[in-house]
């Protein structure tokens, strides 16, 4: 068996050599003329290219442009490749539930589903339109505890970095996401959000920073979501003053718009307010995620009060540290202590 794997890496590197590109039609012509030839070999090649047949990462590309020459080989050789996807979407959830988890209640999983859809429906009209829609709710009982946002999220933004290798990318970062929330096990843990990534833990901040390549984006970690060496971060300053006692709603927003923010292309960056909204509310958090909690008012004592949308920060910048102090409106009553999460971690 020969395997071609990753050949757009490859072709990136010889970019810069004159008529190098060209060479790759005639070499694929000859080898699968070869492998043809032989009953006994066999030619397996990897592209990372979507259903519709098109790159989407950062060698989208280098990935299209090797889809043509294979397409074209294939034609010359008249020998059809078989396509196939090693792990479907259907079953990216199954893999990760069950790499994840020795052990979910699905009986109570189906109280918590059923909590979900009567927020998602009592806040439509100020939810991004995903939260009342049929599919959302039947992939949320396959998916549980995972939040439908979290796996959207890696799937559709996080998956177009270079150095992310989608399921087992997916399993180291949620692997220590589940074994963190299995230690602290937070009352507002219904399900498992992307907010519930922190960038503060080090082996999480590691996968990002390290493992993915995202260093780029520790001055906004440090500045905006969570501090370091005892220097409290935007958001953790201002849970303290206006949320003590409650979840840290303001670094549950912060940690979500930089989940948002991991995506190579730009128009993939960043998130609506409705869908912030949607992404960050739970049972537990209802009485202060409705509509007045993503609005703020400016610190600012000149002149009156403004009132600004969440939009104004749709995502992190790089090493951009937030000069605007904000104080979200929240009611002050204790929000209800609800199901945790019912399940057990088998990560090591």
């Amino acid at each position: 068996m020969i395997l071609l794997d990753e050949l757009s890496v490859y072709l990136r590197k010889i970019r810069n050599r004159p008529n190098a590109r060209d060479q790759l039609t005639a070499f694929l012509t000859g080898l699968f003329k070869a492998v043809e030839s032989s009953p006994r070999a066999a030619l397996v090649y990897t592209l990372a290219i979507g259903k519709d047949g098109k790159g989407s990462d950062a060698y989208s590309d280098e990935n299209q442009f090797i889809a043509d020459r294979m397409a074209e080989a294939e034609s010359v050789s008249a020998r059809k490749a078989t396509l196939l996807n090693p792990t479907e979407d259907d079953e990216t959830v199954q893999v990760l539930r069950r790499r994840l988890f020795e052990r979910i209640d699905d009986a109570a999983a189906e109280h918590v589903i059923e909590e979900y859809r009567a927020l998602w429906h009592g806040q439509r009209d100020a939810l991004a339109s995903d939260a009342t829609k049929a599919e959302t709710l039947t992939g949320f009982r396959d998916s549980y505890p995972l939040h439908p946002d979290v796996l959207e999220t890696f799937t559709g933004k996080a998956a177009t970095l270079a150095n992310f290798q989608r399921v087992r990318g997916m399993l180291r970062i949620l692997g220590r996401t589940v074994s963190r929330l299995w230690e602290l096990k937070p009352a507002d843990a219904t399900a498992i959000h992307l907010h519930h990534i922190d960038p503060g833990y080090e082996p999480v901040r590691q996968e990002f920073v390290t493992r993915l390549g995202q260093s780029m984006y520790v001055p906004a970690i440090r500045s905006d979501i969570a501090g370091e060496q005892g220097k409290r971060a935007l958001a953790q300053e201002l849970d303290d003053e206006h949320h003590r006692g409650l979840p840290p709603y303001t670094a549950y927003i912060a940690r979500t718009v930089f989940m948002h923010s991991l995506a190579f292309n730009d128009q993939l960056k960043g998130l609506s307010p409705e869908h912030l909204r949607y992404a960050v509310i739970g049972p537990t958090g209802q009485h202060c995620l409705g509509r007045r909690w993503v609005t703020s008012t400016s610190s600012s004592t000149a002149g009156p009060k403004r009132r600004r949308r969440m939009a104004a920060w749709p995502s992190i910048s790089p090493g951009r540290r937030s000069r605007r102090r904000r104080t979200t409106r929240v009611p002050s009553p204790t929000p209800p202590l609800c199901w945790r999460i019912s399940a057990r971690t088998s990560v090591r």
